[in-house]
């Protein structure tokens, strides 16, 4: 499994994940079956499956906003991408009853989301798989900045002016509220 925090989308367009360090990936092979977790405050979601194409490589083209990762791996969709979230593989643990199997995985992604790969076992591995399969929707990078802009126009500035209010203070708590709201009002 491999792991971002926010680059998932631009690894599934370029279908290169990058690190930079090179012992974080030397252990995946071309032939390999990767998934790949994006764990931040927002959500946590798996995507895949992928294959590996390419193996370690170095390259210096910059893909990732202000960002290094010069040591990559190349992978393809083995078929439609599916995506789905941390929560569906406890759905599917109790749609199975093998809800042992599915926290374990869930705890394996959540103690280890610091690191770039994480290695499974075959039944961890497929047990991922199968909850994409099952479970999981196509993976469409448009509904992902449909759902961002939408969910934009849902902020106003009277909800930040009243935010700031409930701290009792004549000035706004953070300089993002103040900001926004001058950007908005």
């Amino acid at each position: 499994m491999l792991t971002t925090t926010k680059f998932a989308d631009v690894c599934l367009d370029y279908s290169i994940y990058g690190a930079s360090q090179s012992n974080w990936l030397a252990n995946i092979n071309i032939g390999d079956v990767v998934f790949l977790s994006q764990f931040n405050y927002k959500s946590q979601s798996l995507f895949g499956p992928l294959r590996v194409n390419r193996s370690l490589f170095y390259n210096k083209d910059i893909i990732y906003p202000q960002q290094k990762f010069f040591y990559r791996v190349q992978f393809e969709p083995i078929q439609e991408i599916k995506v789905i979230e941390e929560t569906d593989l406890y759905l599917n643990g109790i749609q199975s009853n093998n809800v042992d199997l599915f926290v374990r995985i869930i705890n394996l992604i959540q103690q280890n989301k610091h690191l770039h790969c994480i290695t499974l076992t075959n039944d961890e591995g497929k047990a991922i798989f199968e909850t994409l399969q099952h479970i999981g929707f196509n993976y469409d990078k448009s509904m992902q900045k449909n759902k961002l802009i939408s969910e934009l126009q849902t902020i106003n500035f009277q909800y930040l002016w009243a935010k700031n209010r409930l701290a009792r203070k004549r000035g706004f708590s953070s300089e993002s509220d103040l900001e926004t709201y001058v950007i908005l009002h």
